[in-house]
């Protein structure tokens, strides 16, 4: 029997398969890692830096919208606008629309939902940017692989 196994692989690319299940686990144990560094981090920080939140103003409308988003509502009815118009909103069809993409919100209503604090949307954000870059940073790669033609693999 010569050096491969009945799959049909050499000892090189049972080697690379491992190595690159270990690269993947590590990454994950990297990300796992940040998620929880930054759910503490954004804890302390609001806590203690920005009780009242920092002077961008955008900050009460995501709030205000994630909670408009677990009431079920996407608009407000355009006679609330007597009593209380919220910032960043506008009239549409009778009703107030708020300014932004409900996505966002739709996260900070999740958190709030599940941890009741929409704090731990932040740790979801910044694990979910850095998958994001990775996974950018991955495909620049296999395209740079793609096209250079010492990366090319001889077809014989």
């Amino acid at each position: 029997m010569n050096a491969t196994d009945q799959s049909g692989e050499g000892p090189a690319e049972a080697f690379s398969d491992s190595t690159a299940m270990s690269g993947s686990r590590h990454w994950l144990v990297v990300l796992l890692l940040l998620l929880v560094a930054s759910a503490a981090l954004s804890i302390a920080v609001q806590r203690n830096v920005f009780p009242y939140y920092s002077g961008d103003r955008d900050e009460p409308v995501y709030r205000y919208q994630a909670q408009m988003l677990a009431d079920g509502d996407l608009t407000i009815p355009a006679s609330q606008e007597r009593f209380f118009r919220p910032w960043l909103s506008g009239p549409v069809d009778g009703h107030l629309a708020m300014a932004f993409q409900p996505l966002w919100p739709a996260v900070l209503m999740i958190a709030d939902v599940a941890t009741n604090s929409m704090l731990p949307a932040l740790a979801f954000g910044v694990v979910l940017a850095t998958a994001g870059a990775r996974g950018v940073r991955r495909r620049r790669a296999l395209r740079f692989v793609a096209v250079d033609p010492a990366f090319r693999r001889d077809p014989r």
